[in-house]
């Protein structure tokens, strides 16, 4: 299972693909809402579609280009997210 995480420019997105390859999208594109948003649709995903940080294998950030700021959001939100699983982190743009 992979979660992956838009928030570099003014779409801020969580995704989330099952094991069956279904793909299933959180976002807006509101500006300035990014650290509001990111931990709720995260929880939402988890609910909707219940699974676990533990299930999930990998995690996908987009690097940019795009807002610093928004780009620093995913990547602390990732590193407290998933500090101490055994989950595969990838970055790209």
């Amino acid at each position: 299972m992979i979660l992956a995480f838009e928030t570099a420019t003014n779409i801020c997105s969580v995704s989330f693909q099952n094991n069956a390859g279904e793909v299933f999208e959180k976002r807006t594109e509101r500006k300035g809402s990014h650290s509001e948003l990111l931990f709720l649709y995260v929880r939402e995903l988890m609910q909707e579609h219940q699974f676990k940080m533990a299930d999930l294998d990998t995690v996908l950030v987009s690097t940019g280009p795009g807002s610093y700021t928004g780009l620093r959001i995913a990547a602390s939100a990732i590193k407290g997210m998933f500090f101490g699983l055994d989950v595969d982190i990838y970055s790209g743009n």
